[in-house]
């Protein structure tokens, strides 16, 4: 008995340790980041707090940018209200939540929904 009674404290005494190391290495949450440079911010609206925002090198520049949120619809409205306009004729305001490819102004935007964030992707449109 005497035998389980400190097995079952260190166990105890494991859990609040680890937890305590979480708690102090986590930090606090992360707050808005900026868009990278170079990013065609007057062309292409993001819409809602940045998150995660990246430039991506594939024989020229593309950006990743990731807000917080679900709202796709108000990410088409921007898009359009700035004049992109949807590839595929007739798409829906709320297509995003899948995924729903603009272009306009010399750049081709996708935008998609994914676990509580938009995620947008621009890249100089070939030939624009």
């Amino acid at each position: 008995m005497d035998r389980t009674e400190r097995g079952g404290a260190g166990i105890g005494a494991a859990f609040v340790v680890s937890g305590l190391l979480v708690a102090g290495c986590s930090g606090p949450a992360a707050g808005p980041v900026a868009l990278p440079a170079g990013f065609p911010a007057q062309q292409v609206p993001v819409v809602g707090e940045i998150r995660k925002a990246e430039t991506i090198e594939v024989g020229h520049a593309m950006w990743r940018v990731t807000v917080e949120g679900r709202d796709t619809v108000a990410a088409a409205r921007a898009l359009l209200a700035a004049g992109l306009v949807p590839v595929a004729p007739g798409v829906p305001l709320d297509a995003g939540r899948i995924g729903a490819v603009y272009r306009g102004h010399g750049f081709t935007v996708g935008i998609s929904s994914n676990d509580g964030d938009v995620t947008y992707v621009v890249s100089p449109t070939p030939g624009a």
